[in-house]
């Protein structure tokens, strides 16, 4: 049935709306109540899985009108949802999927594999890609879903890799298959690496980095990409390619700002109802993109773009979003706008991305910031996962 899941959505919002919850504007799925510091209460929808987050009686209190309505199981504190490894406790949270990638090798006869130290290949072409003899289509469009899936949910240093063997998925070639299976040795070598959430203040850095026509395209269009960090904790990620070519590399850096800075308001808004607050800081290496992001008028170079490949003049002018230099060896995107030639640079710009490494503690990591902290602004509340698997009396949803 098409409809099953709006019919069932419209069940579970209005059985939330009822309970005295709101629904954010900002994401159809994200729910809360906040009245003070001391009793708040955050619920995450995904079809009939939900994380609540709040104080302890916010969360007895929903839980026990959930189970009135519906076969509620409550497993307490969460240590797995959908999908990722949760590991939770006084200190950091670690969010990875080393199981799931480890079955994942072994159902594709990868789990033998030579390793590899870089999920990317600097050396593939467009053209090589795209003849040669051609492989099983659903095979390889299924391997390109499972990567996506890591890629997406905690695996950004192989974001790139998998974006660009995506885009052969119409006709496969042994040669883009090579790079794909490059991708699973790379995650045979590194299966353990995961996501730390542990934020530090209430501030939303974002790291925007784009690189000029990539060989790797058909149409030469430059990939932007952006990093995205609450507190110095990373917690989104985005790598897509450019609409339109760029004429210079400093247009593709302010494009690429602008495509990620949308992502970036989004997450502000959403963030607000827990008291997240701007500006937005944008981290940027190129100085034209900055210039050009801080002029009052448009120069004669870029008089060609459209108003929303310069969105991030309008927000900046609008006080918004604060421009911020970084060096180019210090841009925590980085490694998702390119393949790396040297193992090396990879390994840094990897660090720099998960925050592993001692260099890359740059500005957004709340230690140089000059707003005040308040470490008890947002309580530690009880996190705990619900699977909604039927309910007893209004009907059955999908």
């Amino acid at each position: 049935m098409h409809q099953s899941g709006h019919n069932w959505h419209n069940l579970i919002d209005e059985d939330l709306m009822r309970h005295g919850v709101r629904r954010s504007e900002h994401d159809p799925c994200v729910y809360f109540k906040l009245k003070d510091r001391k009793e708040w209460l955050v619920i995450c929808l995904y079809v009939d899985d939900l994380l609540i987050g709040g104080d302890d009686e916010s969360v007895q209190k929903m839980t026990a009108y959930l189970k009135e309505k519906y076969n509620v199981s409550s497993e307490g504190e969460i240590n797995r949802y959908l999908g990722i490894s949760v590991r939770t406790g006084d200190g950091p949270w670690k969010l990875d999927q080393t199981r799931e990638i480890e079955e994942f090798l072994i159902e594709n006869g990868m789990d033998a594999a030579n390793p590899t130290d870089r999920p990317g290949d600097p050396s593939l072409k467009f053209e090589e890609a795209t003849t040669g003899p051609k492989l099983n289509q659903p095979k390889y469009r299924s391997v390109i879903g499972g990567l996506l899936w890591f890629a997406i949910a905690t695996r950004p240093d192989i974001l790139y890799a998998v974006n660009i063997v995506a885009q052969f998925q119409q006709w496969p070639t042994t040669r883009a298959w090579t790079a794909v299976k490059r991708i699973m040795r790379y995650l045979k070598a590194n299966p353990h690496i995961g996501v730390t959430i542990d934020p530090k203040n209430d501030e939303l850095d974002v790291f925007s980095d784009a690189s000029h026509g990539d060989h790797a395209l058909e149409d030469w269009r430059s990939i932007s990409g952006g990093a995205y960090y609450l507190g110095g904790s990373l917690i989104h990620w985005t790598c897509r390619k450019q609409r339109t070519p760029a004429h210079s590399s400093a247009e593709s850096e302010l494009v690429g700002a602008s495509d990620v800075l949308r992502e970036g308001i989004w997450l502000l808004r959403l963030g607000e109802i827990l008291g997240t607050r701007g500006p937005i800081r944008v981290h940027m290496d190129n100085k034209a993109a900055r210039d050009i992001a801080e002029a009052k008028g448009l120069t004669r170079k870029v008089k060609h773009l459209e108003v929303r490949d310069a969105y991030i003049r309008i927000l900046r002018e609008r006080g918004i979003v604060k421009i911020v230099k970084v060096a180019s060896n210090q841009n925590r995107s980085d490694v998702m706008t390119k393949a790396f030639g040297s193992p090396r640079d990879f390994v840094h710009a990897r660090n720099m991305l998960f925050g592993l490494s001692s260099e890359s503690a740059g500005e957004c990591c709340g230690e140089s910031s000059s707003r005040p902290q308040d470490v008890n602004e947002h309580p530690n509340g009880i996190r705990m996962s619900t699977d909604i698997r039927a309910p007893t009396e209004q009907g059955t949803p999908p």
